[in-house]
């Protein structure tokens, strides 16, 4: 995928940066994606791991276009963080972009 220049941005530091990736684009479609994830053995680990829905889950923030081109793929957390504070753990509801 590296080579065909299809890899989606991992990191955005900036608002131009921002602005630069989805520049094209009229509509974006912001959601989590969470998958399920082979529990570890030890108790303290299951805890955080467990999403709250009877399994483990590992969960991204995912921005795409209408097409279905995933444009960014944020930081893989455990399953039990909400959606919102994810997106607000990458991107500052004030309008700048965390790092």
């Amino acid at each position: 995928m590296q080579d065909l220049g299809v890899l989606p941005v991992r990191q955005i530091t900036s608002l131009d940066e921002m602005q630069q990736v989805f520049k094209d684009l009229k509509t974006i479609l912001v959601d989590a994606s969470e998958r399920p994830y082979l529990r570890s053995a030890a108790a303290l680990e299951q805890a955080a791991d467990y999403s709250g829905k009877k399994r483990h889950t590992r969960k991204n923030t995912l921005i795409s276009s209408r097409d279905r081109y995933i444009y960014y793929l944020g930081q893989t957390v455990c399953g039990s963080t909400h959606h919102y504070q994810l997106l607000k753990s990458e991107f500052d509801p004030a309008g700048t972009v965390s790092i």
